[in-house]
Order: C-alpha cells, then structure tokens, then sequence
C-alpha cells in the first residue's frame, strides 16, 4: 500500500502504526516510501491529536529518528510486583503487598482487588492499597456496578472523567469511595475470572492506555499468583494421599499385629471363664479376669491412637498451640512400621528449651514425614543393617526470625552438591519410579508456615543432612 501510494503521488502525509519489532524490521522501506511519523503500539491518543494538529496547521514535521526496538528486558517495577507476589503468606497478603507495589509505581491513589463469590454472586475486597477509607455497606451493591461487569463480561475500563458522563454508570461504586478515574481489568487464572483489579485517582485525566496496558501486565501476574495457590492446595491434598499410601503397608502391619495381640487375650479370658463355669466349686478369681480386662483396654486404646494419627493426616486445620518437639514425636511414631520394616534405627534429641509455638500441626507433620520418608528411601538401597535417622531439635534465640531449627540426618548415598537446590523442584527425582513432589510439597508446606527447608549438609556415600528453620509464633500474633 505504501508503494502505491508513492507511485500514485500522492500529495497528502503518510502516517504508519505498528509494533516497534514491525517498525524496526522494515525501517529502510519506510523511509523509502517517505512516511512522515511512525507511531509505536499501543497508540496513545493524544500522540495522535498533536501529529494532526501540526499536519493541519502545515507545521513542519520534523525528522523521524530511527525505530530501533527496546531490549526485551523485565522492567524494575514489575520484578518488585513479581517478588511481592512470591512472598509467604496467604493469597490475600501476597495481593495486599503486590497492590502495594502496583500503586507505588502508578499514578493511582488507590489501589482494589475485588472477588466474585462463584455461588452467592456477591463481590467483596480481597486486598486494598492507598489511604482511602472504604464504605462497607456500600459491598452489597457491587453487583450492579462496572466491577461485576469487569469480572462477568471480562472487559475492561479506562475511565478519566467519571462525574461527567459516565457518573450514573459508576453511582453503586461511587458510594463504596470517591474517585474520578478509574482504570479496571479482570484477571483471569484457570480459565475462569473471579477477581478484577481497580486503579482509582481522585483527579480526571490520571490514566492513559499505557498505563493500561502495564495494569494488564500487572493483572498477569496476578494471575499467576492464583494459579500456584491453587496448584499448592492441590498438591497438599495429593500429598496427603502419597502419604497415605506410603505408610499404609507398615500400617495395616501395625494394626493387624495389635488386632492379634487382642484376638489372644480375648481368647485366653474366654477359657478362663469356661473353667469357672465348668467348675461350679471354684469361685471365680476376679482379679485375674479384671488384669485380663485391663490388658485388653489397654491394647484397644493403643490401636486406637495408632488408627487417630493416620487419620490425622487426612484433617485440615489452623494453626494450635504446641511445641515443634511433639510433632516430630508424632511423625516418628506414625513412621515406625516403615523404619521396622526397612530396619532402620531412629535416634531423636529433641531440646528441653524449644517454646511453645503457633502452626498448623497437620501440614508440619507432613512436611517432616516426607522428609523422613525421603531418607528412608534413599538408605533402602544402602546395604547392611547401620541404617540410621538421626533428629535434632534446637532453638537458637539469635538467629534471625527463625530461631527453631530441625535436623534430619540420613545415612544414605549423599546428595551431589548442584543437586542440593534441584532436589526441591517439581518432577525432579534420582529414584526409580519416583514421582517428583515430596520435596517440592515440603517446601511448599515450611514456606506457607513462614520457614524455610534446605540440604545442609551432604556428603557423597556418607549421608545427608535436611535442615528446617521455622518461626516462633505467639499466641497474640495468631
């Protein structure tokens, strides 16, 4: 079209938008073809307006600069908003401290993160960022406003006059907090779109279709945010069924030795009582038949701790108040049949100084089981009968914000020293048939508890030591 329209004549300006790439691929033809301006995608509009107020007052149009594109790189902004969104917590700390970030790099006063309820319909703030003060009652009419048309029609906003024309359209979200532009995406995770993310100024003009367009970058990573949390949940209720499986045989063993165990008792109180009975001239020694009940009460209730702890690892919980010692005590208990079965010796020192703590007791207890299960794995295939798991507990007041530290020491092959950061990743393994998730879980469990996992130590056909440092939390801070 250009070459026509040089061939032809013609007498007017020629004027060309594309992507920079584009524009900078065929720079040479431009200039050959006497294009005037080339504009760079997204357009910004009043770029425009100026370029045909100057064409229309026949004011020279100065020399066009070669298009040369920017090197694709991450912008700073956007590697703080990513790290934010990567930090321990819930989704809902990562969207508060994200915001945050998004706000302090944009021209909005406010920043707002809204949800839509898949069920009841209903829309509420998930994170906030910025000083304005938000009307509560004014949620319930969020239905009928441009936030549910961004999350249900999955459209977007850029609004830069809102008292004018576009006030009646605003009115239900006007009365949640006072703005007058507003930029809104919908942003979108597993195919479905539940949340939007609002910019808001109190001044006219804030916004432009940059910054639209950054905002939609921004909704992105959002999205990916959404996207782990949900592939973390997932995952915690597949390791729940790993474990399950995994510790099942030296369960049912475990069970079915105590199940034997009263089988007998029962079976030697039944002839104590036929030999009373068939003896009518002896009186029955109830002593002996009371020993005999007690025994057998004793071995139900042991069965029925050990059936409770297996279930346990089905439960989902909050966060109780404990000591880090006991839930080790507990794992180790839950993984005797397998350390039997495997002839594995444990040797547990366990520090009298470690306080109380605030966790969620289910998914630490998962956490230490993969890690012993791992070790128990890998000394499987190493000969002989020094097999040995050896577990410390320290609480070091000076270390930082994680002062609670947990050893796990194996007596395995060793971990070369560039797998040591691998061996937490998902779908990585060094065992046949193994699957790739129980370290890449037990991160994932000791992150969301506020800690953090490692191999400290490993030396190649001696062993490996995993490290796990966790928090004090108060009960004030819960």
């Amino acid at each position: 079209l250009l070459n026509q329209l040089q061939q032809s004549h013609y007498p007017g300006c020629t004027v060309l938008m594309s992507a920079a790439e584009w524009l900078a691929e065929r720079s040479q033809e431009i200039e050959q073809a006497g294009v005037v301006e080339a504009l760079v995608k997204p357009l910004d509009l009043s770029e425009i307006e100026q370029l045909l107020a100057k064409i229309g007052r026949g004011e020279p149009i100065p020399s066009r600069p070669p298009i040369v594109p920017a090197p694709v790189t991450v912008p700073q902004p956007y590697q703080q908003l990513a790290a934010a969104l990567q930090s321990r917590g819930s989704l809902a700390w990562q969207f508060s401290q994200g915001l945050a970030e998004l706000v302090a790099t944009t021209p909005a006063t406010t920043g707002l993160i809204f949800q839509l309820d898949p069920i009841s319909r209903t829309v509420s703030v998930m994170a906030q960022a910025g000083q304005a003060d938000l009307n509560e009652e004014a949620l319930y009419g969020l239905g009928e406003s441009p936030v549910s048309d961004v999350m249900t029609e999955a459209i977007h906003i850029l609004e830069n006059n809102v008292s004018g024309q576009a006030s009646d359209r605003f009115r239900k979200l006007l009365h949640l907090l006072p703005f007058e532009s507003c930029l809104g995406i919908p942003i979108e995770a597993r195919g479905e779109v539940h949340h939007a993310l609002f910019l808001l100024h109190d001044r006219s003009d804030a916004f432009t279709r940059y910054h639209l367009r950054d905002t939609l970058a921004a909704g992105a990573l959002f999205a990916v945010a959404i996207e782990r949390d949900a592939m973390e949940e997932r995952f915690g209720s597949i390791n729940k069924i790993m474990l399950s499986g995994q510790l099942a045989g030296g369960f049912s063993h475990e069970v079915y030795n105590k199940m034997s165990g009263l089988e007998i008792q029962l079976h030697n109180l039944r002839l104590d009582c036929q030999r009373y009975n068939s003896d009518a001239g002896q009186p029955a020694n109830f002593g002996e038949i009371s020993q005999a009940a007690e025994a057998l009460l004793t071995t139900f209730d042991d069965l029925r701790q050990t059936v409770e702890l297996f279930q346990q690892l089905m439960r989902s919980e909050s966060g109780c108040w404990t000591t880090v010692n006991d839930i080790v005590q507990q794992a180790v208990h839950l993984l005797q049949p397998v350390l039997r079965k495997n002839r594995i010796k444990v040797e547990a020192d366990l520090s009298d100084e470690l306080p109380m703590t605030i966790v969620n007791v289910v998914q630490l207890k998962q956490a230490f089981l993969n890690i012993m299960l791992n070790a128990v794995q890998q000394m499987m295939y190493q000969p002989g009968d020094a097999n040995l798991l050896t577990i410390t507990t320290a609480y070091q007041r000076n270390s930082s914000n994680l002062p609670l530290k947990i050893r796990f020491t194996d007596t395995g092959p060793g971990i070369h020293r560039r797998l040591w950061e691998r061996v937490f990743g998902l779908g990585f393994t060094t065992r046949m048939g193994g699957t790739g998730q129980g370290l890449y879980i037990t991160r994932s469990l000791i992150e969301s508890q506020g800690g953090r996992v490692s191999i400290e130590r490993s030396v190649m056909l001696l062993g490996t030591t995993f490290l796990v440092e966790l928090p004090v939390a108060m009960a004030e801070e819960a």
